[in-house]
C-alpha cells in the first residue's frame, strides 16, 4: 500500500483540519499526518509521497519534487503579502516550485482559476466543516450572521472588514463575530461562537 506523509503546521488548526476532512475516508493509501515542526528531516524519505499542507512548507522541509504533492491554500503562496496582491505579478520562484511538483491541489475555486491562468495544472478538492451538521428545520433564512476565524495578515484587509461591520451594525442588518489570531480553541468554544452569532441576530 502507498504511504503518504501529510504535513501540517499547527495541531488542530486550519491546515490540519483540512487534512482530517480530505483523508477521513481514504482506504487505497496509508496517510500519516504529522506536524512538520516536530518531524525528523530524514523521515520524509521513508514515504512514497510527501503531501505539504501548504506549498511554502516545502521551502523549510524540501523533498524530491517528483514525489511531492503541494497544496495551495492562500494567495501569499503565489503573490507578495500585500492588500492589493491581485494587482501584483506572481513570484517566479513559487511558480517554478509548483510546476516541478508531482501534483498540485487546492481547496479554493479562486486559486484554481489563478493557477489555470498561470498554466499550472492543479486539482480542486473541496472542504467542509468538522462541526456538527444542523438539521434543516433548525436553519432560518431570516437569521443573518457572519463569523470569521483568521490571522490579521495584510492581504486579509481587516480594516475593510471592520468598516463593513460598522456599516452593518448601524443598520442592525448583520451581526459580525471575529476570532483573530492562531490560538486553537476547543471545539465547544467554536460552537459557542457560532451560537452567539445566531442569538445576537435573533435579538435584533
Amino acid at each position: 500500500m502507498i504511504k503518504i506523509l501529510y504535513l501540517h503546521n499547527s495541531d488542530d488548526w486550519a491546515i490540519h483540519n483540512v487534512g482530517k476532512l480530505w483523508f477521513s475516508d481514504i482506504h487505497s493509501a496509508e496517510v500519516i499526518m504529522k506536524n512538520y515542526h516536530q518531524i525528523d528531516k530524514n523521515e520524509v524519505y521513508t514515504y512514497d509521497y510527501v503531501w505539504y499542507g501548504y506549498s511554502l512548507m516545502y521551502l523549510k522541509l524540501p523533498h524530491d519534487l517528483n514525489k511531492t504533492i503541494l497544496t495551495v491554500h492562500d494567495p501569499l503562496e503565489l503573490f507578495p503579502q500585500v492588500p492589493d496582491w491581485k494587482e501584483k505579478s506572481p513570484i517566479s520562484e513559487r511558480l517554478d516550485l509548483l510546476r516541478g511538483a508531482y501534483k498540485v491541489v487546492t481547496a479554493s475555486v479562486e486559486l484554481k482559476n489563478i493557477l489555470n491562468n498561470l498554466k499550472i495544472n492543479s486539482s480542486l478538492i473541496p472542504t467542509s466543516s468538522l462541526l456538527p451538521i444542523r438539521n434543516i428545520d433548525q436553519i432560518k433564512t431570516s437569521e443573518i450572521g457572519v463569523i470569521s476565524v483568521f490571522e490579521d495578515y495584510p492581504r486579509k484587509n481587516f480594516d475593510l472588514m471592520k468598516f463593513v461591520e460598522k456599516e452593518c451594525s448601524a443598520t442592525k442588518a448583520i451581526k459580525f463575530t471575529f476570532k483573530k489570531g492562531r490560538e486553537v480553541l476547543p471545539e465547544n468554544e467554536y460552537l459557542d461562537l457560532c451560537k452567539t452569532v445566531v442569538q445576537n441576530v435573533m435579538e435584533i
